[in-house]
């Protein structure tokens, strides 16, 4: 997927959201979150910092957790999308979500309150025009590490960087305790002279254009453990779409018939709604099934992960539209919106792999509709080979890369075929 419009910029926006402390109870509390820093602090003529992006990197608020609550030791990354309803331009927002410790009050009864140290969700996150979605995560796991390490913490520089990164990630050790942090200066999130010279420089990187062109950006200086180089370049137009996200995660999680059903629905313009409890594999099978549908466009407004609630917008009644479209909820949002899914919407559930849908759906012309399952259930056969050595199929096995190409080379072929799309072929770059 290339941009919507090139930007000379690789980042248009570095953002740290999170909340204000509230008084606690035993169960936590959800607060309002709002943009705590920013980089750079002014706007760009061409482009503002859009407004509300806070509810999108937060897309179910900010979470306070007591004392008493479990604390997640793994942060969570995902991606959303913004549209600019008027030229239709896409910028894209990569946010890592993690816990910070702050400096809190808690009830102990009424009228009396103690410190505490609790748990504050923050999210650093980065806007831009591009679709580098791993190798951005890549810079923001950077950032992260260096503001862990100016806060105290004990982290495995090594662990930062591998083969294959993961779209969840930890930096806490097992024994993961606080009691290492400067625990004020995390409650104020203040950053480093130094960071922030390292992050005035990230966003000054310039973009590499769409025709070959390669940015090579070196994250750390050497007084770091590791100093990898991250590559930002387009494939050649000649090539498949760019798409830096698991394609495969659909049929992995819904199953072959499932992804295909769901496809099904979007070719014939109904309105789905995708919903998990997690962010990464929500909006990852938003985008994977966008890229499935080539050499088709979908045109229809698309929302990888939409807030439960937004001020002064009711986000429920946007799945009341007439028109067409493909959007992402938390596992919460219709609890609660207090409300049910509509009886017109294809409602999906990627944690479980059910699908609800209330009217009857045509099936795929034959022999097509049995070849591109067969060719699908081979290509997750692959994936499952790979993650299982002793069940490796002959031809050895492939890196998860090559099974996503092999399976959207698949839908192609599928789409291209006689009793589909027919003569397609003359329409493909």
């Amino acid at each position: 997927m290339l941009p919507s419009i090139h930007s000379p910029r690789l980042f248009d926006y570095f953002i740290i959201v999170s909340g204000d402390a509230p008084t606690l109870t035993d169960n936590g509390e959800t607060v309002r979150p709002h943009v705590v820093d920013r980089y750079p602090a002014t706007n760009h003529e061409d482009y503002p910092l859009p407004q509300d992006v806070e509810f999108f990197a937060q897309p179910e608020g900010c979470t306070v957790l007591s004392p008493l609550e479990t604390l997640p030791k793994e942060s969570v990354s995902f991606v959303f999308m913004l549209t600019d309803v008027k030229n239709n331009v896409k910028r894209f927002g990569v946010c890592v979500q993690f816990y910070r410790p702050i400096l809190a009050k808690q009830k102990v009864k009424e009228n009396v309150e103690k410190p505490v140290v609790a748990f504050m969700l923050t999210t650093f996150c980065i806007i831009t025009h591009h679709t580098f979605f791993n190798s951005t995560k890549e810079c923001i796991h950077a950032f992260k590490l260096m503001f862990m390490k100016q806060m105290g913490a004990a982290v495995n520089e090594k662990e930062l960087f591998r083969n294959s990164i993961p779209w969840s990630f930890s930096f806490y050790p097992a024994d993961f305790h606080p009691t290492g942090f400067d625990i004020e200066a995390c409650t104020s999130l203040d950053i480093a002279p130094e960071l922030k010279e390292w992050l005035v420089n990230l966003m000054n990187s310039p973009a590499p254009s769409t025709e070959g062109e390669r940015l090579c950006l070196r994250l750390f200086n050497k007084c770091y453990v590791v100093s990898p180089i991250i590559n930002f370049c387009y494939p050649d137009t000649a090539r498949l779409p760019f798409a830096e996200y698991c394609v495969h995660l659909p049929l992995e999680l819904l199953g072959v018939e499932g992804t295909l059903e769901v496809i099904t629905c979007l070719l014939l313009e109904q309105r789905v709604v995708l919903t998990s409890e997690n962010y990464s594999h929500l909006t990852t099978c938003v985008f994977a099934l966008i890229a499935l549908l080539y050499p088709l466009e979908y045109i229809y407004n698309v929302i990888p992960v939409l807030p439960v609630s937004m001020p002064g917008a009711s986000t429920g009644e946007i799945l009341r539209s007439p028109m067409p479209f493909l959007f992402g909820v938390p596992s919460t949002f219709f609890i609660v919106n207090k409300m049910e899914v509509p009886e017109d919407v294809v409602f999906v559930n990627i944690d479980t792999g059910k699908i609800l849908r209330r009217t009857p759906m045509p099936t795929f012309p034959e022999p097509q509709g049995s070849e591109i399952s067969q060719e699908l259930r081979k290509c997750l056969q692959l994936l499952y080979s790979r993650r299982n050595p002793r069940e490796c199929l002959p031809g050895g096995s492939r890196d998860l890369n090559t099974i996503d190409v092999e399976i959207r080379v698949a839908m192609i072929k599928f789409f291209m075929s006689a009793n589909v799309l027919g003569k397609f072929k003359h329409h493909l770059r």
